[in-house]
């Protein structure tokens, strides 16, 4: 069945906002129906959203600010020529209550290196697009649901960045995020959603997305993951990709992080190969 986009576009856009102001509305509601609390908030597990394509359902916590960076590096091939992408992906949250948090996300700073047989190497650089974003956290672990624990996270692209990175729509996507607990030592981490997004030509398009995380705990504090990512169509009129990745991440002092991963694409024009990434994540 082929989709019109020129009416999906417009619809979708108009979606995002109506679910951005249900979300906003839910928030405040949430925050103000809420018990005062003579004592500090609890603070949940530090649980970070990097590394790796899914995105946990948990929050920061009250009134707690964290930040999620890194460094990446991929490589792409189309034809003979070939492409090295370096960028800074940077995740900043701030906790509103026990029910809800507000989120901005960008790839940061970008450069681009791109070489063919005969030809001098061309390097590009710039600033990437910024995320506005929210995640609502409406369902605790339980053991009636065998502790799945569920959020939803919007985010909203306006058209922003520098050079070549810029985007010139406003785009989107919105996810149900779950966080399945099966023992002690393994955890299953399923987003599945929707996204309005701009390819490298410009053009708009609508995907369908399921990232799943597979983590085993080998100690409380390190952790090793393994995760297929699903995106289809991955462009206008494109097909679907697959990247397969996975990596390692270790917590310190209650609330720091340090993360490799590493992956690949399996199908797809998109996908890089392969790719490489470090990390650092601080609660504060």
């Amino acid at each position: 069945m082929k989709i019109n986009l020129r009416k999906i576009s417009p619809c979708f856009s108009r979606l995002l906002w109506l679910v951005a102001v249900a979300v906003s509305i839910s928030c405040a509601t949430a925050r103000a129906d809420s018990p005062k609390v003579p004592d500090a908030p609890k603070v949940p597990v530090f649980n970070p959203d990097r590394p790796g394509i899914a995105d946990g359902s948990t929050l920061v916590g009250p009134r707690k600010f964290q930040i999620e960076t890194g460094i990446q590096t991929e490589q792409h091939k189309e034809g003979d020529n070939h492409t090295r992408l370096t960028y800074t992906p940077t995740l900043l949250r701030y906790g509103l209550d026990n029910r809800c948090e507000i989120r901005v996300e960008t790839l940061g700073y970008q450069q681009a290196r791109s070489s063919s047989p005969g030809t001098d190497t061309l390097t590009t650089d710039g600033y990437s697009p910024v995320s506005l974003g929210v995640k609502v956290h409406f369902q605790d672990s339980k053991p009636s649901t065998h502790n799945l624990s569920l959020g939803t996270i919007l985010r909203v692209f306006p058209a922003s960045g520098s050079s070549d990175f810029r985007t010139h729509h406003f785009t989107g996507d919105l996810r149900l995020a779950a966080d399945w607990t099966l023992s002690p030592l393994w955890n299953i981490n399923p987003n599945i959603g929707v996204g309005f997004y701009e390819d490298a030509s410009g053009k708009t398009y609508t995907s369908f997305l399921l990232p799943v995380t597979i983590n085993y705990n080998v100690t409380p504090q390190l952790t090793v993951f393994f995760e297929p990512a699903l995106a289809t169509p991955e462009q206008h009129s494109g097909g679907t990709s697959l990247i397969y990745d996975g990596g390692v991440t270790y917590i310190f002092g209650g609330d720091n992080q340090l993360d490799f991963g590493i992956g690949t694409g399996a199908s797809g024009q998109t996908p890089p190969h392969p790719f490489l990434g470090l990390g650092y994540s601080h609660r504060f």
